[in-house]
């Protein structure tokens, strides 16, 4: 009889979910609808410039992926970090409270430094880096002693939930062996999910290196915290593709071969943010190998010009 009552509300979960789902896609619909004039112009979505290619060549021969007409932007909420907060950090890794706390000049990043750490934190975005100092033993070094992929991920999972830095909405981006580089560990990447999408860029990630016999050797965090903006129309893939053929996005490392496969992502950028936005993400492979692309999938009419967002940024800054 258990087994019955089991199976009977399966499909009532499901039902549940799909009119969850709809619900909110009319909520979101019928906001935007309602008040187009409350839906102000955001900074143009990208802060940096890539390779200019002038005549992208790309084909796409799979089946252009389904997305909503409007998705939400999210506010960034700006971090409290005062050196209390930065004291506070480094003793989560056994740092003296007494450290030696500086600021650099131009920046005001807080530097922490003992014989054996070196913690830096942005107070812009609140992204951190936690560095070992270790001694050079050739003797490790030749040996090797380093655990599988495997159990690189496990430890640097338990290593983040023990110092409470492990998010909820994480999930693992990849292991590179980097033992044979100057950095000597393997390195564990992990990237965030927001609402469901991955995102894209240096302002989401954790990363924890491991060294000879399983050491944490450093650790890289930038996290913005964030609210729920608006709802925005986005482009359809179709003139996403487009724009990024009429080089009117970004490509990296490549402009000619076949388009794999288009998603819808976050970006979240290294610098300081004041909304984070969806993208169009393009997974492409040519004849030197793979490459990508990215274009705003904010529908232009509530997008500024590159150029006004740039003017404005620099205003803040005087």
């Amino acid at each position: 009889m258990r087994s019955k009552r089991k199976l009977t509300r399966i499909p009532v979960i499901v039902l549940s979910l799909a009119l969850s789902y709809l619900l909110n896609s009319v909520v979101i619909q019928g906001a935007i609808q309602e008040n187009p004039q409350r839906l102000e112009k955001l900074p143009f979505t990208f802060d940096f410039d890539g390779p200019f290619y002038p005549n992208p060549s790309l084909v796409f021969e799979e089946v252009f992926p389904n997305v909503p007409k409007a998705i939400m932007v999210y506010k960034v909420k700006d971090p409290n970090i005062t050196e209390a907060f930065v004291r506070n950090l480094a003793q989560k890794f056994d740092i003296p409270a007494d450290a030696e706390l500086k600021r650099t000049s131009r920046l005001g990043l807080y530097w922490l430094k003992t014989p054996s750490h070196h913690l830096e934190v942005d107070p812009s975005n609140g992204w951190f880096n936690i560095t070992k100092m270790r001694e050079q033993d050739s003797r490790i070094a030749i040996e090797k002693n380093y655990p599988s992929k495997k159990d690189c991920e496990n430890i640097a999972k338990e290593y983040l939930k023990k110092h409470n830095l492990l998010s909820k909405d994480v999930y693992l981006r990849g292991i590179a062996d980097n033992t044979n580089s100057s950095w000597q560990s393997m390195s564990v990447g992990f990237e965030r999910n927001i609402s469901g999408y991955k995102t894209w860029g240096a302002g989401g990630e954790i990363l924890v290196e491991i060294g000879p016999g399983g050491e944490i050797v450093a650790v890289l965090k930038a996290w913005q915290e964030l609210v729920p903006y608006k709802p925005y129309p986005i482009k359809n893939p179709q003139d996403a593709l487009e724009e990024l053929r009429n080089a009117k996005g970004l490509l990296m490392h490549g402009c000619e071969g076949k388009v794999n496969q288009i998603t819808l992502r976050y970006y979240t950028s290294p610098q300081k943010q004041d909304y984070v936005q969806p993208i169009y993400y393009f997974e492409c492979t040519g004849a030197k190998g793979d490459f990508y692309g990215v274009v705003p999938a904010i529908k232009q009419e509530y997008l500024k010009s590159k150029e006004e967002t740039i003017k404005e940024t620099e205003k803040k800054v005087k």
